[in-house]
């Protein structure tokens, strides 16, 4: 077995694994380019890349290894799934490790018997649902170009029945952003979600009309959220929440995501990429032996490591910031640290340089978050979460860090689960979290400081100045102009 040398890279601790390249949807917008005859994974391949994988695992503090079944649609190949869990299961048990499964379905097979078997091996999955019917339909169509709406709403009231807690994940462009706050109104008020994650298609045309759009549609959204906190009911928008907790406070710089340093996808064929949206659909195995963004590769009956310096990109990202992100006034105050690897890879051929529309969306979705915390903490109220295990967590909790987007894809159900991240110390991270990317501490973590303290020391220095020159026509007394003095003394020096 080729092992890496664990004091040069970031050890594996999660992966997700493409059970099937086929699919019985054909999204418009689907980031696998998955418009082919599907090929499904070899059983003896699949044991071998857990037999691989899993002994090289090391996650931190107990945590679970992370396990998650891909596709395209995964429970197309659901005796296949069943298998290999069960296999997973007896192989980390060997091992004296725990693991957690999970994935994200379009929802179509989720049923309740599904749902139920699922739930009871630390697995559930993130059923992908794009909000009010004219939303969902306009770009998740059937292959025989019919909407799947009706079909998969139904599933998942009958799945919310058995695990209340069952989270959709939507998708909206360009051309539905329009529709998400009545989206939002249909989740929680019809469908009867307490969570919900969202994400941008951000391949089309974004105009400052969209843009305008997004910012009314997100306003509305987090009134609502207030709305129903102060009714006592739960109501988790998860990037908007996020953001609620990390805007006012300089938080520890971590990469984007654990990408290409704990966490790898592989494909079908058994190459591993640096996350499962590098994993293109409908390649040769031939071209995709000669793909220059695999990391670990078939060789006779077992695997090896691959592309040690393309790999180094991702764990070292962090420091090495874009100047654009330096330049930023969310850098360090938000979710955003410099845009997804793959979505970035796919808009510039570099998973390290972020597009323009990104950035945008990005402080958006922070202004939202802004306000929303704002408007809460009017009400008396904070940005608070439940948990799987009813653990209430909020911006003032540090202790309780973990990161959202993963525990929201893979493991859900799971007894350590949490759904709330606060990255205010050097524990806390949204991906980059030890059950994703290996140990997360002060050794891998840090503020980049000559961003965050140039801008504190800004802010200082304008808000005095703002003081002096409000009150320059006020008569003072003597104390107070040795006082103002010894302020503008101070100015000079931090200056």
């Amino acid at each position: 077995m080729n092992i890496i040398n664990q004091n040069d890279v970031p050890a594996p601790v999660a992966c997700s694994i493409d059970l099937t390249e086929g699919c019985n949807l054909a999204c418009d917008y689907c980031f696998t380019w998955s418009k082919h005859k599907p090929v499904a994974i070899n059983k003896e391949l699949a044991e071998k890349i857990i037999d691989w994988w899993l002994p090289q695992t090391r996650p931190e503090r107990g945590t679970d290894v992370q396990l998650s079944w891909w596709g395209g649609e995964p429970l197309l190949e659901w005796e296949l799934l069943k298998h290999l869990t069960l296999y997973a299961e007896n192989k980390a048990k060997e091992l004296n490790k725990g693991i957690s499964f999970g994935g994200t379905t379009n929802g179509l097979l989720y049923t309740p018997d599904k749902v139920e078997w699922t739930s009871q091996h630390k697995s559930l999955f993130l059923v992908s649902l794009d909000g009010i019917e004219v939303a969902h339909n306009l770009h998740r169509k059937t292959r025989s170009g019919k909407g799947s709406w009706k079909k998969i709403v139904k599933n998942l009231r009958e799945g919310l029945k058995i695990v209340p807690s069952l989270k959709v994940r939507a998708s909206f462009g360009p051309d539905t952003m329009k529709y998400f706050y009545d989206s939002i109104l249909f989740f929680f008020e019809d469908l009867g979600v307490q969570d919900v994650a969202f994400s941008a298609v951000f391949e089309g045309n974004w105009t400052d009309q969209v843009w305008d759009t997004m910012k009314e549609q997100f306003e509305l959204s987090v009134k609502y959220a207030v709305k129903r906190m102060k009714e006592g009911k739960p109501c988790v928008l998860k990037h908007l929440n996020d953001e609620a907790c990390l805007a006012f406070d300089p938080i520890n710089i971590q990469n984007p995501c654990g990408a290409g340093s704990g966490y790898m996808g592989w494909s079908v064929d058994g190459y591993g990429f640096p996350c499962h949206r590098f994993n293109k659909h409908g390649i040769s195995t031939e071209d995709k032996a000669k793909l220059p963004t695999i990391i670990a590769r078939p060789v006779g009956d077992t695997f090896e490591w691959c592309n040690h310096e393309w790999r180094k990109k991702f764990w070292d990202f962090k420091n090495n910031p874009q100047d654009k992100c330096k330049e930023c006034e969310i850098y360090g105050f938000s979710s955003c640290n410099g845009g997804c690897y793959a979505l970035n890879f796919d808009f510039t051929d570099d998973p390290t340089t972020t597009p323009d529309v990104v950035c945008e969306y990005n402080k958006i979705q922070h202004d939202a978050g802004k306000l929303f915390r704002l408007l809460a903490e009017k009400e008396g109220l904070q940005i608070k979460m439940s948990g799987w295990n009813g653990n209430t967590l909020n911006n003032n909790d540090l202790n309780n860090t973990s990161c959202v987007c993963y525990n929201m894809c893979y493991s859900e159900g799971t007894d350590d689960e949490i759904i709330h991240t606060d990255r205010r110390n050097t524990q806390a991270c949204l991906c980059n979290m030890a059950q994703y990317s290996g140990k997360a501490n002060p050794e891998n973590t840090r503020i980049i400081k000559d961003v965050i303290d140039e801008r504190k020391k800004l802010k200082q220095i304008f808000g005095v100045v703002k003081q002096i020159l409000s009150t320059a026509g006020e008569p003072k007394t003597d104390e107070q102009k040795v006082m103002e003095q010894e302020i503008i003394d101070k100015l000079i020096k931090l200056l």
